[in-house]
């Protein structure tokens, strides 16, 4: 039994791609592959290795600079991620200077 493809939107994959939405529709036009292309009111579904794959081979990115990208982009996730988590630690230690509820 084969393995499905991790799916996604055109959002999603500006995500996976670490590119802006904009850059995803231009790239749609150019020949992003898809398996389903959408239409007004229905989303794309796209196949995401495979337009990672096809983004790296179009684009020339030697694999060595995808792999520096993709931990960038593990790295950033994370800063957010402790961000908004020092945001609720500061959050509650204000509230309980002030007597508030946690």
């Amino acid at each position: 039994m084969s393995e499905q493809p991790k799916t996604g939107s055109l959002r999603d994959a500006a995500k996976y791609l670490g590119v802006s939405y904009t850059t995803i529709r231009n790239l749609q036009a150019k020949g992003l592959p898809m398996i389903e292309p959408g239409k007004r009111g229905v989303a794309a579904i796209i196949d995401l290795e495979a337009a990672r794959d096809w983004y790296i081979e179009e684009f020339h990115m030697p694999a060595e600079w995808q792999q520096q990208r993709e931990q960038l982009m593990d790295q950033q996730r994370l800063l957010r991620e402790l961000a908004g988590r020092r945001a609720i630690l500061y959050a509650q230690y204000i509230a309980r200077e002030h007597g508030g509820v946690e």
